[in-house]
């Protein structure tokens, strides 16, 4: 199963249907109470390893499943007004990147493009953000991180969204 993010008191998370082991989306309506899932294109498949995740791209859910970081973005985003999923694709210059395996952790509000680093360097956790319109690099790291032992950090991008709000 992947994370699960909120979008109109819609909840959404990936998974498989039994029993064919169908990769899906389920969407949970909160005031409703009602389940839906949400069936992905053709050769669209959730991953256990590498793993996939749900991402806010564009303002929108969105599913990205490959991980590696090598310069070709996939991103399967929901539009749930037109009930179908689009494809859309990044191609981010692999120099930048300096050849390191990131994962993408989705869009912020600027439009930049958020990847995380998966291993630590000297203890910090690493971070790009890529504007794919002016085609800037900025790096950020967190720093504190001791010792050399592997510590699981979840990355939350902009905000998340509230039952409470209208």
């Amino acid at each position: 199963m992947t994370n699960a993010l909120c979008k109109g008191g819609v909840l959404y998370y990936g998974g498989w249907r039994s029993p064919d082991d169908k990769s899906v989306v389920v969407s949970f309506n909160v005031r409703s109470e009602e389940f839906e899932l949400l069936d992905l294109p053709e050769g669209v498949k959730i991953n256990f390893h590498p793993f996939s995740e749900m991402v806010y791209y564009k303002g929108e859910i969105a599913l990205y499943s490959n991980v590696t970081f090598d310069g070709d973005v996939q991103v399967w985003i929901w539009k749930e007004s037109e009930r179908e999923w689009r494809e859309e694709r990044v191609e981010i210059p692999r120099e930048i990147a300096g050849g390191r395996k990131f994962s993408f952790k989705g869009a912020i509000g600027t439009g930049e493009l958020v990847f995380k680093l998966w291993r630590l360097v000297n203890g910090s956790h690493v971070f790009l953000y890529y504007n794919p319109v002016t085609k800037i690099l900025r790096e950020s790291k967190i720093e504190g991180v001791a010792g050399t032992e592997h510590y699981y950090v979840e990355t939350f991008l902009d905000h998340v969204d509230s039952f409470l709000l209208p």
